[in-house]
Order: structure tokens, then sequence, then C-alpha cells
């Protein structure tokens, strides 16, 4: 077993999901309001995005509705949706691609001898359809692969299945790198550091104001993965 264990978070660190969800929302927006100018789709998308912390995208009608009213827009009440729900999972899962430099970043640290670990929160179905269509499966032995679906495991940022890949690697050191608040705090509740990747969707989630509270050991862009994870385990943070 690797003496060292990085831990990957999947939506917008080790897979570009935003990008993924903004081609899928687009095509969502484009049946939701047919007809409409492009300028009205882009003012449809910002108020789609905005609207992510009142609604998720699992609740399409009720969403899609505050997004008609908040961009004048009038919206399509024949349609399908629960079909349109389906399309937009497909589109979702369809369009993500992984985050090359991240995953190349991966790639570089499993063959310097690191252990490769996975930790997503989400719908484990749907996560493990990302990770299969991606080829991420092949990145991490399958019990170090975990789903936080807040059912069978608690949801970062519970330490919980940190924990349960620490110990599935018998790893001495671990770091975890991610994206979101959500993960730097994990990282602290589970004593291990943390390098934090910049995304752009980042910034609507919920706990952003601990930002001023809370700090990665090392905050980097996607290109700069690498060194960070081996500056963090070498100490030089």
């Amino acid at each position: 077993m690797p003496d060292d264990l990085v831990i990957f978070d999947l939506d917008d660190t080790l897979l570009d999901t935003s990008r993924g969800l903004r081609a899928a929302r687009r095509r969502i927006l484009e049946t939701a309001f047919p007809g409409c100018e492009r300028g009205q789709l882009v003012r449809a998308a910002v108020a789609w995005r905005a609207t992510t912390l009142l609604y998720g995208d699992d609740r399409l009608h009720e969403l899609l509705g505050v997004v008609a009213m908040v961009a004048d827009l009038p919206l399509d009440r024949s349609l399908d949706w629960e079909g349109l729900r389906a399309d937009y999972r497909r589109w979702q899962v369809g369009l993500t691609r992984p985050r090359t430099p991240v995953l190349l970043a991966a790639r570089a640290l499993k063959a310097d001898g690191k252990g490769l670990a996975i930790v997503s929160n989400g719908e484990a179905g749907h996560q493990w359809e990302k990770i299969r269509r991606t080829g991420l499966d092949s990145l991490a032995d399958a019990e170090l692969i975990v789903v936080c679906d807040g059912r069978t495991l608690p949801l970062k940022p519970s330490p919980v299945a940190i924990h349960q890949v620490i110990r599935a690697a018998a790893a001495r050191r671990a770091v975890l790198v991610g994206d979101r608040m959500t993960d730097v705090v994990a990282a602290r509740l589970a004593g291990i550091p943390v390098v934090q990747i910049r995304s752009r969707g980042a910034e609507v989630e919920r706990g952003v104001p601990l930002r001023r509270l809370t700090k990665p050991d090392i905050l980097a862009d996607s290109a700069g993965c690498y060194d960070a994870v081996t500056r963090v385990l070498d100490g030089r943070t």
C-alpha cells in the first residue's frame, strides 16, 4: 500500500462539470422557451444560475418557473417534465468531460507511486455514470471510489467517507483536492491538508461565506494541481 493517498473530489475537480452543466442547461432553455433570441437565453441562463440557491436541478418545473419570471419569458406549460428531467440528466452526463490539467496531475501522481481515491457528493447512479463514461474508474480501486449520497454515507463536509478511504488504503498521509468550501471544511474535519482548485462552480455554493474563516493549505489553478499536491505532501506550504 502507498504511504501517500491523494483524495480527489469529482465535480469541477476531476471533471469539468460546470461546462457540461451549462451546455445541458442551454438545451433545456431552448426547449422550455422556444423561439427566444440569444440574448434572452443568456439572461435566462444567468437567472437559472442564481435560482439554484433556491431550488435544486431536481425541481426543474419550479426552478424554470422562477427563471421565466426573472427573465420575463413565457414558459411552455405543456412540457413533458418527466421527459425533460430525463433529457437533462442524459445531457449532463453526455456533455461532461474530464478537467484535463487535473486529470493529468492525478495520472502523474499515480505514476509517482501515490495512491488515488475519489470522494464525491451526489446521487450514486448519476455519479458512477459520469465516472465510468469518462474513464475515471481506472484511476483508483473500486473501494477507493466513494459517493456520498446523504443516505448510505453522509454528504461532505462530513469527514466519514474521507476516513473510510484512508483506512481502506492504509495510507500514512493523505491530502484532499477539491474545488468547494465543502471540500476545505471536510478536510479540516478529517484532520488532513487540502488543495483547493479554483472553479467557476464554487462561486454559488452555500458555504462561500466560510472562505473568510477557513482557508485551504494551497489555492491553485487546475494547471498547478500537481505542484500544489507535491508541495503539501513535502511539507512546503
